[in-house]
């Protein structure tokens, strides 16, 4: 079965709502709330199929 990848624009808008609510909402920096998003994204990678 083939996914659909997201475009460019798409990972673009959601690391804009993503920064927008660690820093808004949580009162992170952009350095932790950049942190935030790396670490979860580097979840979702290592729970991957495809990497184990």
């Amino acid at each position: 079965m083939e996914k659909n990848l997201p475009t460019y624009n798409d990972i673009v808008e959601g690391i804009k709502l993503d920064l927008d609510e660690y820093m808004n909402e949580d009162g992170f920096t952009i350095t932790q709330a950049s942190a935030k998003i790396l670490e979860e994204e580097w979840q979702d990678i290592n729970k991957d199929e495809f990497i184990k």
